[in-house]
């Protein structure tokens, strides 16, 4: 600095830095009572982090946030930000508010890692969302949050079923046509379809391998043989 482009000062100064981010220098030259300025300045360097963004989040245990998994344990991966100063952790929580944003004092934390992850165990079914707000290297704590839906439902509710032909299982009938209708339940993620099997076994369990899928909840088998 010089005369014509610095400030001149002869004691403290206070001075209102306008730029929001990055490195920032102040030089420093004095000046003598005979005018004379000294021919080399004094720096310092001033580096300058006034926000921590939030990571992206990601799941491999539960990659499609509008699915519905059986899987209770989860593992959620944190994508650091870019951060002028870099990363130091995060902070995140769990709850079912989608817009939550972490309070430090409550929430867990975790470090910046080469692969930092969430690990969540044993959650209970419903829909849930992990918050998570970055921490770098400057103090800065986010402000806005990342969110993560995960969506859990482990079992299915009672399928109940009853014979449309003969509604009283006790009676003989002898038509060539059964006509059987039923209904699920499942207040967490709702019935997507059935499988059913047509046999002569009580204790038959339809399952994908064996049994006959279907979305409807009504359907009409041919009897060619006399039994049960």
């Amino acid at each position: 600095p010089d005369e014509k482009t610095g400030v001149w000062t002869r004691g403290t100064e206070k001075f209102i830095l306008n730029k929001e981010e990055g490195p920032l220098f102040f030089h420093l030259v004095s000046k003598d009572r005979a005018g004379n300025l000294s021919r080399e300045a004094a720096c310092v360097r001033i580096l300058i982090d006034r926000e921590a963004a939030p990571p992206e989040m990601s799941s491999p245990t539960h990659p499609d946030q509008d699915r519905f998994y059986s899987v209770r344990d989860v593992q959620i991966t944190l994508a650091p930000p870019q951060d002028l100063s870099g990363v130091e952790g995060y902070y995140y929580c769990v709850d079912t508010d989608p817009k939550t944003v972490p309070n430090p004092d409550l929430a867990q934390v975790t470090r910046a890692t080469s692969e930092p992850r969430i690990s969540l165990h044993s959650l209970e079914e419903g829909v849930w969302y992990c918050h998570v707000v970055t921490r770098d290297k400057a103090g800065n704590v986010g402000r806005r949050a990342a969110h993560y839906r995960i969506q859990i439902d482990t079992s299915v509710g009672p399928v109940r079923c009853r014979c449309l032909t003969e509604p009283e299982p006790s009676r003989w009938i002898h038509a060539s046509e059964v006509q059987i209708e039923w209904e699920g339940s499942d207040e967490v993620s709702g019935i997507a379809g059935y499988y059913y099997i047509f046999d002569e076994e009580a204790s038959t369990v339809p399952d994908p391998h064996r049994g006959t899928y279907t979305e409807k909840t009504r359907t009409t088998f041919e009897v060619r043989d006399d039994g049960i």
